[in-house]
């Protein structure tokens, strides 16, 4: 696994948690996520985070963040941690999160899935300097 600092996350805003596997959220990486962090968490994560504040989010139900004129609107998606059900009812299930970001008449969305397989995306087609505009208030 990969090691990172915790001055690597120092300009972090929003943590998407889409389950509690300790591959995917160690105490160590918990402690990384500052305190002013938002978090989004499947709602499996609440005895891990405990005192922290989360929204947590079942399947289909939604969470909005305002950053200036953008609006960011994620809502979680069921996702199956295994190759079929039976497994995924053993080894614990999450989220996925369909990420809309729109400011303007611009929309542009990402599908995020931790280690789940993504059999089907939509393509959505954005302007380069909408991207570029993203990219530099979010990093």
């Amino acid at each position: 696994m990969p090691v990172f600092k915790t001055d690597q996350f120092k300009d972090v805003h929003l943590c998407l948690l889409t389950h509690n596997h300790a591959d995917h959220l160690d105490k160590p990486g918990l402690h990384a996520i500052a305190v002013t962090n938002r978090i989004v968490a499947h709602n499996n994560l609440r005895p891990i985070l405990a005192n922290r504040e989360a929204a947590y989010l079942t399947w289909f139900e939604e969470w909005k963040l305002n950053i200036g004129q953008m609006e960011i609107n994620i809502r979680a998606l069921p996702v199956i941690r295994a190759t079929n059900r039976l497994l995924g009812m053993l080894v614990g299930n999450g989220n996925g999160y369909l990420v809309t970001f729109t400011e303007g008449s611009s929309i542009f969305r990402v599908y995020i899935t931790g280690d789940s397989v993504v059999r089907t995306v939509q393509h959505i087609q954005t302007s380069e300097s909408f991207c570029q505009s993203l990219g530099k208030r979010l990093l």
